[in-house]
């Protein structure tokens, strides 16, 4: 028998409403089954405003809880760190003053640069979605590329395809080439991150002011006083509006080294 009608309602962090959108989910599940107070976490509010990624999801069998977060997480575009109680995930836009720490370079030292490696990049990708409940089939597929990358970086036809089946998923169409928001829909998202090479930056952070910057953070560099002072000639040769979310940090006594990726 399948019933279309409303699955459970949240845990109580919500007034007990309904249920609808994947990250909702992934937060039920926290709080139901592993103890999350009912306290918004870092982060929540910035991801409620991006996503309304809707959700249709049954499970007839017990799976590991973890398992289950972090399906979510992938199919929900964010990233969720129990040691902090906070989500993560890139935003459609970022406010300088608002949303970056703007770091100089009398801020840092031991500065490294990089880019993601090629066998990373994913310009073309079918996504099935819609999962139908009887059958275990999908209604929807859809072809995706990025085909200003895959002529940028000469790819071929035939490489650098995925094939995605998404099991949660039912929100917006998916689109046959990236939109304008990384938060419209799930190809958009993935696209923005792995669709082109970035930028990586690794460097200590000398000014204790920056000393509480954890991963998620999001950074920049002041154009006007930066070394080296072009990122590599990526950019348009500029480290104007160029933005780093961190991706790994150490902390040692008085020194704060951090790796941020370009976003």
């Amino acid at each position: 028998i399948y019933c279309g009608a409303d699955g459970l309602p949240d845990n109580g962090w919500n007034s007990v409403a309904a249920i609808t959108e994947i990250h909702e989910v992934h937060r039920d599940l926290l709080s139901r089954f592993a103890g999350i107070d009912d306290a918004d976490p870092t982060g929540w509010s910035d991801l409620q405003t991006s996503k309304d990624w809707t959700i249709r999801y049954w499970q007839h069998d017990p799976v590991d809880l973890q398992r289950a977060l972090e399906k979510l997480q992938y199919e929900g575009g964010f990233i969720y760190v129990p040691s902090s109680n906070k989500y993560i995930h890139i935003k459609d836009s970022y406010s300088s003053t608002a949303d970056s720490n703007i770091l100089s370079k009398a801020d840092i030292s031991k500065i490294g640069l990089k880019m993601t490696p090629f066998s990373e990049l994913l310009t073309k990708m079918d996504v099935n979605y819609e999962k139908h409940p009887a059958g275990g089939k999908y209604v929807t597929t859809q072809n995706c590329s990025n085909s200003a990358s895959r002529v940028k970086y000469n790819i071929k036809s035939a490489e650098n395809k995925k094939n995605v089946n998404l099991d949660m998923y039912v929100a917006s169409t998916v689109p046959a080439t990236p939109s304008s928001n990384p938060n419209d829909d799930f190809y958009t998202y993935y696209d923005n991150i792995f669709g082109s090479v970035k930028l990586i930056v690794s460097c200590d952070i000398v000014n204790p002011a920056y000393y509480d910057l954890e991963v998620g953070d999001v950074i920049e560099f002041d154009e006007r006083n930066m070394y080296p002072e072009t990122p590599m000639g990526h950019n348009s040769a500029t480290w104007n509006g160029l933005k780093m979310m961190i991706i790994s940090i150490s902390r040692t006594m008085g020194r704060l080294q951090i790796t941020a990726r370009e976003i």
